[in-house]
């Protein structure tokens, strides 16, 4: 293997390196953000994939006091489940898909992440 070779391989490394350690630095808090994957595993291995159920949102609140808030986003692409706001604890009937690039999330999302608004607020 030539040196010129080695320098390119080390280079892509560094690259991959310092993107990694800068993910997430312009947020104010950036130290306190984490962001959590789920394992699937099947008959092909494992695979990891981003995000978790929405059952695993309450439970990560519940079993760890120090988390401070938790925040949901969720991309187009996927099913999106309407609550019935007279019992918010089932799920209605209302399940809709999008895949036009939209974004959803819930209202704690901007209390973890800070943002300059050009138009309107995060409040609801």
């Amino acid at each position: 293997m030539g040196w010129p070779l080695v320098l390119r391989r080390v280079s892509i490394l560094l690259t991959v390196i310092q993107y990694e350690l800068s993910y997430d630095k312009f947020q104010p808090n950036y130290k306190r953000l984490y962001h959590i994957a789920s394992e699937r595993r099947n008959s092909e291995g494992i695979s990891y994939g981003e995000g978790v159920p929405y059952p695993a949102y309450d439970a990560l609140k519940l079993e760890f006091p120090r988390v401070v808030t938790a925040a949901m986003f969720n991309n187009g692409n996927s099913q999106v489940a309407v609550l019935d706001p007279k019992d918010p604890d089932a799920i209605s009937n209302k399940k809709f898909s999008e895949d036009i690039g939209i974004f959803f999330s819930d209202a704690q999302f901007f209390s973890a992440f800070q943002y300059n608004w050009l138009y309107g607020s995060p409040g609801f």
